[in-house]
């Protein structure tokens, strides 16, 4: 029964996996932990998914339930045992994610191992090398997992993208009358030039002359998107004085953000985060980009542990009649509206402009790796 439990889980998640349709498992939305876990490199081994071997281990399991043979199933017990461990460990150590389907296919492991431990009659004679094959097979996976080639991540698109489209709601090419600018500032365009930002009124960390300038959309409770925020840290300090990038919270929250997509996994009090970091930048711009790293080094961040940042950075009453601007509501409907049409393809977070129609969805596998990928898409020469 275990063995069939086991078989029917790994098929489904290696079929989702083949097809591309892991979000539609239950719990497993974009920008959710099941989505993450079954998205990230530790889901494969030299391209292959680790569900692909899942299956065929417990088809072999299946097979010898019926036709006993206490060497193998040693060998299996020891392979069950130290998978469920091993990738139970990847999930709470490395991917700080949970994906539900892999605990359910570890837990059927754990129960079948400790079964096969406790149950088997007879013991081997020899038992010794059914235990080295198991414990040999298990450190070839997870070597193979951290020296093998590593998955792309990430997706690189070319989009297009329709100013304002999807919301109604100000361009953030124009400058919005209630910032009172007396003449605008420094812009970029992207998308062939429709969709232009105005750099200085924009909140960002670098500064506003930099040669280049990449654009965020992003969600401070978003692990991706807290992730990147440390490569983009590490891509600054390669290229020092070359980089700004605008950051554009679209929280992945429906209580303010429409534009979701059904599968993509509901983020509560995101919205109240990105407003208070907004704030932050309307009435203290120069606090914003030390406040924008500490939203993203504080974990289990929520809107009461994100108003204490603010409020380490500004006065109360100051924060209080920011968060009254009405710039605040007008540049998270823009972002909206941008956010509409980026995840018309693939919902994953951050979403990085790179150049012109060049955007990055997801996170790239390393620091490294991200860097290198920037540099390749801007011409630069790695350092």
């Amino acid at each position: 029964m275990l063995a069939v439990a086991g078989f029917a889980i790994s098929a489904w998640l290696l079929i989702q996996k083949l097809n591309g349709s892991i979000n539609s498992l239950a719990g497993c939305g974009e920008g959710s932990g099941c989505s993450n876990v079954l998205g990230s490199r530790w889901s494969q081994i030299f391209h292959l998914p680790v569900s692909a071997i899942s299956v065929v281990l417990y088809a072999g399991l299946l097979g010898l339930s019926f036709r006993p043979r206490s060497g193998p199933l040693l060998t299996i017990a020891i392979l069950l045992l130290g998978a469920a461990l091993w990738f139970t460990l990847v999930q709470a150590l490395i991917l700080k994610a949970f994906c539900p389907w892999c605990l359910a296919t570890h837990t059927v492991g754990l129960a079948a191992g400790l079964t096969i431990l406790f149950g088997l009659d007879p013991k081997p004679s020899h038992p010794i090398k059914p235990v080295l094959l198991g414990v040999g097979m298990l450190m070839a996976l997870v070597v193979g997992q951290k020296l093998g080639p590593t998955p792309k991540t990430h997706l690189m698109t070319e989009e297009t993208i329709v100013e304002g489209e999807g919301a109604d709601a100000p361009s953030t090419g124009e400058v919005p009358e209630n910032l009172d600018l007396k003449e605008p500032g420094r812009t970029v365009s992207f998308f062939k030039g429709k969709k232009t930002f105005v750099v200085d009124e924009l909140p960002r960390v670098g500064a506003v002359d930099a040669p280049h300038v990449l654009v965020k959309y992003f969600d401070y409770t978003c692990g991706s998107c807290r992730d990147m925020h440390g490569d983009l840290m590490a891509l600054k300090k390669a290229h020092p004085g070359i980089f700004t990038v605008i950051l554009l919270p679209s929280p992945l929250d429906r209580s303010c953000n429409s534009s979701m997509r059904p599968e993509m996994r509901d983020h509560p009090g995101a919205c109240d985060i990105a407003r208070l970091a907004l704030a932050v930048w309307r009435s203290k711009p120069e606090a914003f980009e030390a406040m924008n790293h500490e939203l993203f080094m504080l974990p289990n961040l929520d809107a009461a542990k994100a108003r204490m940042i603010a409020l380490g950075h500004v006065e109360e009453a100051e924060l209080e009649e920011a968060l009254k601007d009405p710039w605040i509501e007008e540049q998270l409907k823009t972002n909206f509206a941008d956010f509409a049409q980026l995840v018309s393809r693939t919902g994953k977070m951050p979403k990085l402009l790179v150049r012109d129609a060049r955007v990055m969805h997801g996170l790239s596998q390393s620091t490294e790796s991200f860097i290198g990928l920037i540099e390749k898409e801007l011409g630069l020469q790695s350092r």
